[in-house]
């Protein structure tokens, strides 16, 4: 979706790298097994990635369509809703001055001026600023005005430059050493994202590269799948699960669930802001079971206070009682027996 520009399609280097394909990518299963999670991290995430043969790769525009989040009701039609973001970020409001410039045939977002690349600081240091392009894009929200004034969009996750944290885990405590370099935590979590964020409750997970090489591309796919499959694993209340990347400029956005890997085409965000203003729509404001929660299923502490005690569920199941009539079931796990079947991307995802 750029209305701006029309970003080129990519090509996906080569293999060691996953293939782009139509059709959703085959595996090899004997990476689908316990000994995903027992190696180091760094053996862990290329013995995930060898296992991805192919994966589907789309336009952008039918990216965000299609596959991202739906925007909630409160923004009204998503490409008018996306335009009018668009059109406040570049006139600015009376309490905001404007946040995006056109020069020539590129977009200047004016909390960014500078490129990630032209800096030396560290990547984690170098795309702090995409936090200040955020917190515009919510201010734009914030002075629009909306269809419904009663159902003005409320962010319901928030931006956290994570670079630096190895998010909380049930499941890998020994072992959890990654980190993620950004992402969207639920702002209701479990765990308050302003203490550390934890994998189940993660929304869009990112990862960033100053570069733009074939090798910072292969490095960010690695780590992004690497993340959506923690968060897969990780929770039972999830079905699928979103993420990015960012070379410099370069921009694409990830989706999976247990059958199918799927990536946009190439977008730069300096060319093409209309793209990136959905994505962090999307992101900021969709809600839990838009980005991959499955509302009939609760995760419930056994200590509310500490995220590191046991974690039980309660599951809810609809029976059909009589003819017209459904009763809600409520069933609480009781212990964690196995989940080795929930080790790779791929598959039933099976918790016993």
């Amino acid at each position: 979706m750029c209305e701006p520009s029309s970003p080129k399609p990519s090509v996906v280097p080569e293999p060691p790298q996953p293939q782009v394909g139509s059709t959703p990518a085959s595996r090899r299963r004997t990476a689908e097994g316990a000994s995903l999670f027992s190696a180091h991290t760094h053996e862990s995430r290329s013995e995930l990635q060898m296992s991805f043969r192919k994966y589907a790769q789309t336009s952008i525009d039918d990216f965000v369509e299609k596959v991202l989040p739906p925007l909630p009701p409160g923004f009204g039609e998503p490409t008018d809703a996306v335009k009018k973001v668009f059109h406040k970020l570049r006139r600015g409001s009376n309490k905001r001055a404007k946040a995006l410039e056109k020069q020539g045939d590129l977009y200047k977002w004016l909390s960014m001026m500078t490129l990630p690349k032209e800096l030396s600081s560290h990547e984690t240091v170098a795309f702090q600023p995409l936090e200040n392009v955020i917190a515009d894009i919510k201010a734009a929200v914030d002075a629009c005005q909306w269809p419904d004034a009663l159902t003005k969009p409320a962010p319901a996750f928030l931006y956290q430059n994570s670079g630096n944290t190895t998010p909380a885990s049930l499941h890998r405590r020994d072992s959890n050493n990654s980190r993620p370099d950004v992402c969207f935590v639920h702002s209701s979590g479990q765990v308050a994202p302003a203490q550390k964020p934890s994998w189940w409750d993660i929304g869009f997970v990112g990862e960033f590269k100053k570069g733009d090489s074939s090798a910072d591309l292969h490095n960010d796919i690695q780590k992004v799948l690497w993340s959506l499959n923690i968060i897969m694993r990780e929770d039972p209340c999830r079905h699928f699960a979103f993420g990015f990347t960012i070379e410099n400029t370069t921009t694409r956005l990830w989706y999976c669930d247990r059958t199918q890997i799927i990536s946009s085409q190439a977008f730069d965000f300096s060319k093409d802001p209309f793209s990136l203003i959905w994505f962090i729509l999307a992101a900021l404001y969709s809600d839990e079971t838009a980005q991959g929660w499955d509302p009939t299923i609760e995760c419930v502490l056994e200590n509310s206070h500490n995220r590191s005690g046991a974690c039980q569920y309660n599951i809810t199941v609809h029976q059909i009682c009589g003819k017209d009539s459904v009763e809600e079931v409520l069933y609480r796990t009781e212990s964690l027996l196995s989940q080795t079947g929930a080790d790779g991307i791929y598959g039933r995802g099976t918790h016993v």
